[in-house]
This record gives structure tokens, sequence and C-alpha cells, in this order.
């Protein structure tokens, strides 16, 4: 453990063809998160926590309530948690993950770096 990680969460895709954008505005495709894989202090979203006590959190649905549940997930999963955040939108929907997201972007989370947007 103890390496950072970083993780595009798509909250939806746009086919920008289909769609008029307007002048001066950009379009994104989500926002990176990075985490640090402990359930010890300075474990979580860049050391601010995994955020298990927030509404539609990344675990959100999946019975995952304890940081070392976070890290068990992460052991048993190739070392990996691509299966929280393949299927986040799906079981939070695109409003949750983007409110969530959006809380972090207002937060320590941003402050400490572990959010940003996608390009």
């Amino acid at each position: 453990m103890g390496q950072t990680v970083y993780v595009e969460v798509g909250a939806s895709s746009v086919n920008t063809f289909s769609v008029d954008i307007p002048s001066g505005a950009d379009t994104t495709s989500g926002y990176y998160l990075s985490y640090e894989v402990s359930a010890e202090e300075g474990g979580g979203f860049t050391g601010t926590g995994w955020y298990l006590d927030v509404d539609y959190n990344p675990f959100y649905g999946m019975g995952i309530t304890k940081p070392q549940e976070v890290v068990d997930l992460y052991n048993s999963s190739g070392n990996n948690l691509n299966s929280v955040f393949s299927t986040w939108v799906e079981r939070a929907g695109e409003v949750n993950v983007s409110d969530f997201c959006n809380a972090l972007m207002h937060g320590q989370a941003y402050t400490n770096g572990c959010i940003t947007m996608a390009n």
C-alpha cells in the first residue's frame, strides 16, 4: 500500500456532435480522484478520509461502512478499485455522483489535491 492512485470518474458521457456547446463553454468527462489505500489516518481520498458517512460516496450501495473494508476490497480486487468506480454512476445516479464530487471540490479534498477536473 502507500501508493497514491488516480482514478477518472466519468459522471456522464456526451456526444459533442449531438449537442450545441455555447460560446465560451467547455465539456468535461468528469473528475480525477486520487486516493491512498489505508484504513489509518492519511488514508482515503488524499489523506482526507473515505467519506463513508457522506451520502452517495463511491462505495454507496456496496455495504462498505468502514475504512478497513475499503482496504480489503482493494486487496481482493487486484489492487484496484475499478469495480467501485466503474459502477458508481449506476448505483448512485449521475446527479448524486456529480453532487458528491462537487462537494469534494469545495473542501479540504480539493485543497489537498484529491480531486481535479478531467479534461
